[in-house]
């Protein structure tokens, strides 16, 4: 998982494979709909079952250490560490680097 994303029960990520796929869906009272991926599956394909089992986790961990926070906001946002130094290191090239 390079990102993953929830905004007030809007999610995105970005999955890490042979090629990058991105995936979004709505969250909301711990259910999943409008579940998309942009690969050329016709069901549900791999990408969209690694951001549920990730997203699942990352609710847990959540909920478990910042539950008041994201009370609050709604919103929490991570990124592979990996792909972030990358977009530092190349914004150095070109001054700017967008997420999402």
């Amino acid at each position: 998982m390079l990102y993953l994303s929830l905004d007030n029960g809007a999610g995105k990520a970005i999955v890490k494979g042979r090629s990058h796929h991105a995936v979004e869906f709505f969250y909301k009272n711990g259910e999943i709909s409008k579940l998309t991926c942009d690969c050329y599956s016709a069901g549900m394909c791999e990408h969209e079952v690694d951001v549920l089992f990730e997203l699942r986790h990352k609710l847990k961990w959540i909920d478990e250490n910042y539950a008041d926070e994201f009370q609050r906001s709604s919103y929490f946002a991570e990124l592979d560490k990996a792909a972030f130094c990358n977009m530092v290191l190349m914004s150095r090239q070109n001054g700017s680097f967008q997420i999402g």
